[in-house]
């Protein structure tokens, strides 16, 4: 543990921690560290991993179909529409196929569109979105002299190994007036943090995330690098089929005879998870000072 220590996001190596799992999913070797307050936890060793040919693992679970029909993008659309609508440019880090970039660009197609993504596979899917601007790293944009008022990535902050210098960059293409709007797991977790299921924090803790955060440790390390959080939203991306899965048969995927019998009352459970900020994602939109 102690050499990763150093290796930490600032400032939350200076944090006490403790063992939380020995042995993560798909590696047995990897071991799970926490701070006290149970906000941020990393991986030891710290993994390393090729995004320039990239496989999620919900791909790799072959669960790529029951992510698509939980409406996922459409509800992260939905909590942050508001802001995206009042910009002139955006710029997602992490596009993958642009899904996401395409939803936006259906509701509003006069924005600018920016895209950093390493991943080679998916340039395929991008290359036919005419109007998307494609960077490889995000330092080809700042060396482009890319300014967007909307810096976006989701599920991506957690596999940065440095955070503190990527933070650095993004506030560099960010206009006067810019936000950097960033979502992550988080380890508010209901599966976690309410109903403490052990088969599913063995499945949750992966070689693919080298760090875990809350809303506590994330602002922290925004804060640290000057950013000012301007506000946070809780976001249940999965719901009560999900959970009632896990619950009883201890498997990812879902389950399409619970889907049938709750779906009259999902939205609600998963809004009541939201009101106490027990989810599995949060969102963090933050200005940098300038």
């Amino acid at each position: 543990m102690d050499n990763n220590i150093l290796n930490l996001p600032s400032p939350l190596m200076s944090d006490k921690f403790e063992l939380l799992r020995k042995g993560v999913y798909c590696n047995p070797e990897t071991n799970v560290w926490i701070n006290q307050s149970k906000s941020f936890a990393y991986l030891d060793p710290l993994p390393i991993v090729n995004y320039e040919n990239y496989i999620p693992r919900v791909e790799q679970l072959g669960l790529s179909k029951y992510k698509q029909n939980s409406s996922v993008l459409e509800s992260r659309f939905e909590k942050i529409n508001h802001i995206i609508k009042k910009k002139k440019s955006i710029l997602e880090i992490g596009s993958a196929d642009g899904s996401f970039l395409k939803l936006v660009h259906q509701h509003f197609p006069d924005l600018l569109y920016y895209s950093v993504e390493p991943d080679i596979s998916t340039s395929p899917y991008r290359d036919k979105l005419s109007w998307l601007v494609q960077y490889g790293h995000l330092s080809e944009a700042v060396q482009n002299n890319v300014k967007v008022d909307v810096v976006a990535l989701f599920h991506v902050f957690e596999h940065i190994e440095k955070p503190n210098e990527f933070l650095k960059l993004v506030s560099k293409i960010l206009t006067e007036d810019g936000v950097i709007l960033i979502e992550v797991p988080c380890l508010m977790d209901p599966l976690l943090s309410v109903f403490h299921l052990s088969s599913y924090q063995e499945f949750y803790f992966q070689c693919q995330h080298p760090f875990v955060y809350s809303e506590e440790s994330l602002c922290r390390v925004l804060k640290c690098e000057g950013f000012d959080v301007q506000q946070v939203i809780y976001h249940q991306r999965y719901g009560m089929e999900n959970h009632l899965q896990w619950l009883s048969k201890g498997l990812p995927g879902g389950n399409q005879t619970y889907k049938e019998m709750f779906k009259n009352i999902d939205k609600d459970y998963r809004s009541a998870l939201e009101s106490k900020g027990k989810t599995d994602s949060i969102m963090i939109i933050a200005k940098a000072k300038r």
